[in-house]
């Protein structure tokens, strides 16, 4: 049986770690023990993929090392069920905001199916820019903190994802925009359980 891929996408903070793992639990309840997994891209630390993104690293060193990294993870994404953390859209996202120069390469790229899975939904968690950042101070204290993230180039990031929403779409995936209740994740979760009742994704 082919094995199934939910994608959360999303500017930084927006929840979606957190929701993904949810929806791997819920899975797990519905469908037993080791049936689904979460994984992340990057598998590189979140200081590692800050300083590709934001010391003014070589582009095509940049987008290098991302579309590595995604390479690496075909295998574990045809061999499970998997709810992953970031893929090809945030590919996508952060080289129009970073590398804007790289983009006719990275969807040339991207586009070829035989190396890049295609999800079979991707969730795009539209947090307000406002309200991540505010997330973000509220993680100080926390490993989870980007000290050089700025309202800016959060704004950068979202609008860099909402013009490639088109391209994912030309690539016959499915995806769903979420809005976020802030503050009430439950409610939110529930935005995202609601759209397997809609549509058939599994």
């Amino acid at each position: 049986m082919t094995k199934k891929l939910i994608v959360f996408e999303g500017i930084d903070c927006s929840g979606k770690s957190m929701y993904a793992e949810m929806l791997k639990n819920e899975f797990i309840k519905k469908f037993g023990e080791n049936s689904w997994i979460h994984e992340h891209e990057p598998t590189f630390s979140s200081s590692e993929a800050d300083t590709l993104n934001f010391e003014a690293t070589d582009t095509w060193k940049r987008e290098y090392y991302f579309m590595k990294d995604r390479m690496k993870h075909q295998e574990i994404l045809r061999n499970n069920n998997v709810v992953l953390d970031r893929y090809i859209l945030t590919g996508l996202a952060y080289a129009q905001a970073f590398s804007p120069e790289a983009i006719p390469m990275m969807t040339s790229v991207y586009s070829i199916p035989r190396e890049f899975i295609r999800p079979d939904a991707i969730f795009f968690i539209d947090m307000d820019p406002m309200n991540a950042l505010a997330i973000n101070e509220s993680r100080k204290d926390s490993p989870e903190y980007s000290p050089k993230l700025k309202i800016e180039t959060l704004q950068l990031i979202r609008s860099s994802f909402i013009f490639h929403f088109q391209t994912i779409r030309e690539w016959e995936v499915p995806l769903f925009i979420i809005q976020p209740f802030f503050g009430e994740i439950d409610k939110t979760f529930k935005l995202i359980l609601n759209t397997f009742e809609i549509y058939p994704i599994l």
